[in-house]
């Protein structure tokens, strides 16, 4: 996702936000309570996904669509008041830590992320890298795509035992285990 997608589906969020706070305060002003308003328009918008980006979905569960009307009046009644400002917590780490942690994964199979993230930290010591920071780090999806490829070896190693089975059963049926020995007769002897 590019930048300019990122910062219109925070644009789209922030004015619908804003005309939602002005219609709850409009119904307000009619007499209407504002914890009936407030569950009505969360009934309406709670997990509808955004024109810009259908990935992402408004979460606007009631207790957090009356916060965001609490603050929304706080601030001026201002659609700035919804503006997000994510900042990246998780630590960068140096690409050869990384590819370290990939040649891991790909020689060994593990059952979850955080057993491949301890057998490289080392089992029993204090870890150096954290659990978040390396999953952040690591390109979307890379460890489960590894999961998915030891499950097929997985199933061709089954296979090939299976077939192993099969066939030695067949040949333990079909031939012999002792060959019968071969007569050998006398050579002629051709000399004139």
């Amino acid at each position: 996702m590019s930048a300019a997608q990122k910062s219109q589906w925070k644009s789209e969020r922030a004015a619908r936000l804003h005309r939602i706070c002005q219609l709850i305060q409009v119904r307000v002003a009619k007499g209407q309570p504002l914890c009936r308003v407030i569950k009505i328009f969360s009934r309406r918008w709670h997990h509808k996904s955004f024109r810009t980006d259908p990935s992402h979905r408004y979460a606007l569960s009631i207790s957090t669509l009356d916060r965001y009307y609490r603050k929304w009046r706080l601030f001026g009644e201002n659609p700035a008041a919804f503006q997000l400002n994510y900042s990246s917590t998780a630590r960068r780490i140096p690409a050869p830590v990384l590819v370290r942690f990939v040649e891991l994964v790909s020689k060994q199979e593990f059952p979850s992320f955080r057993a491949a993230w301890r057998a490289f930290c080392g089992n029993g010591q204090k870890p150096k890298l954290g659990y978040h920071s390396l999953y952040w780090n690591l390109p979307r999806g890379s460890f489960s795509e590894f999961k998915r490829c030891w499950k097929v070896i997985r199933k061709a190693r089954l296979q090939i035992g299976m077939l192993r089975i099969k066939y030695t059963a067949e040949i333990r049926a079909h031939v012999p285990d002792h060959l019968p020995r071969r007569r050998v007769g006398a050579e002629g002897n051709f000399e004139i």
